[in-house]
């Protein structure tokens, strides 16, 4: 498990969002593994559909099950007129990662992560649970 994991995520929402779909490619580098956890960062690598900045992962793998917990610097919004709205001073909210082995060294699964309440400008923001799909291979 230890060592670099290239992936890519993609976002499912309502078809006429310029996010549905998109595929944004990521890179994970596992720096602990003691069997069962694991901890390391991750960096999106597409700052217009990614989240800016290097997060941190922690997870579990249990038989060809994985799950982690990834956590961003920069929190970011996407609202549902397409604006993109990132707060540097905020973190984002945690995005809940859960996936299956099928063949040596990759993963593939879902991802999610919950809605809530944002201020932004004076502004109030509803945002809504948000999913997808992710893949990654060891390199």
């Amino acid at each position: 498990m230890l060592g670099i994991w290239k992936g890519k995520y993609k976002y499912k929402l309502k078809k006429d969002m310029k996010f549905n779909n998109k595929e944004v490619e990521f890179l994970l580098e596992i720096k602990e593994f003691d069997g069962e956890n694991f901890s390391g960062t991750i960096e999106d690598k597409d700052e217009y559909f990614g989240t800016k900045g290097i997060g941190t992962v922690e997870g579990t793998i249990s038989g060809k099950t994985i799950d982690f917990i990834k956590k961003m610097p920069i929190k970011t919004v996407v609202l549902n007129h397409n604006k993109r709205i990132e707060v540097a001073k905020k973190k984002h909210k945690p995005i809940y990662y859960s996936g299956v082995s099928d063949q040596k060294d990759t993963f593939s699964g879902i991802w999610k992560m919950k809605g809530g309440l944002s201020f932004y400008n004076m502004q109030l923001y509803l945002s809504f649970p948000t999913i997808g799909s992710w893949e990654m291979s060891k390199m």
